[in-house]
């Protein structure tokens, strides 16, 4: 990695079994942005947690909180070079220790030093001048990444067709036919897909959360985004959404703005009117810190 012109490498990688660490370091990243893992969970994967069921998924059967415990499609997130790549790793790491062995070990076999793992990797995003990046960034990465996806497949007559992100890999046609098999399967509800609910639903799910709560206020940074577009093409210049989904999109104390808008005895709103009790909450919040 090139910061400027020269390559900076920390001492602590400079070594000898440096390229099977940067192998693992890239694999567990990879892993994590394309699936929102925690970094736990990425580091504790056994090679038994890989098994198949119409194609590769990861099975998480312990965690933070029991919510934690899921099943990871592999085979409908991840892009086929990667997806082909970290299967190979995988088999490798099969061969040489057997079902039950750490994914992710050193290059003797033996059990990583999970602070200096992610230290290891920290340093290469310091090293390309990104010094605030955090393993745990791969989540809100994930999550903002899943409701762009989710809106290109179900509300793709929103979009110009011009927006940058219809260039990468997982914006093909492809993509989008395997990212609606999330919507009609083990983790989908009888919500319609089309719903903004039913993709926070399907993320919290994936992402391990009890409900969408957490997972919009604290890893979903699209949503005003999201809401503009729905807001913008709707003839009657209002949003349809609940007030518990205005609330969410206000990204405030999910009780109190639910039980003031409720009083507001209103189905729909406009996103002036939504903008206007943005900001009152935001003067209001800060008023009393």
């Amino acid at each position: 990695f090139r910061s400027g012109n020269d390559v900076a490498i920390t001492q602590r990688m400079a070594s000898p079994s440096l390229m099977y660490r940067v192998r693992n370091m890239k694999q567990s990243y990879c892993l994590s942005y394309y699936t929102g893992l925690r970094r736990d969970e990425v580091i504790t994967r056994k090679v038994s947690s890989i098994r198949f069921d119409d194609g590769p998924i990861l099975i998480i059967e312990e965690g933070k909180t029991r919510n934690a415990e899921r099943t990871i499609p592999l085979f409908l997130l991840l892009p086929d070079d990667y997806l082909a790549e970290f299967m190979e790793f995988v088999e490798e790491r099969r061969a040489a220790g057997g079902d039950h062995a750490d994914l992710f070990v050193r290059e003797d076999g033996s059990p990583l030093e999970a602070k200096d793992f992610f230290e290891d990797i920290q340093d290469l995003f310091v090293s390309m001048g990104i010094t605030d990046y955090s393993f745990h960034d791969n989540r809100s990465s994930f999550a903002s990444w899943f409701t762009i996806r989710w809106f290109k497949v179900f509300h793709r007559e929103q979009l110009s067709g011009k927006e940058p992100f219809l260039r990468f890999e997982l914006f093909s046609d492809k993509y989008d036919n395997r990212f609606k098999q999330l919507f009609f399967g083990n983790f989908a509800d009888e919500r319609d897909p089309k719903d903004f609910d039913h993709a926070l639903f399907v993320l919290a799910r994936l992402l391990g959360h009890g409900g969408p709560l957490v997972t919009l206020e604290e890893y979903v940074h699209t949503a005003d985004w999201i809401y503009y577009l729905l807001h913008k093409n709707h003839p009657s210049n209002h949003a349809r959404i609940t007030p518990s989904q205005a609330a969410n999109f206000l990204q405030t104390s999910y009780s109190s703005a639910y039980r003031e808008l409720k009083r507001l005895d209103e189905s729909n709103f406009t996103h002036d009117h939504l903008l206007r009790l943005q900001c009152d909450y935001i003067m209001r919040f800060n008023n009393s810190v």
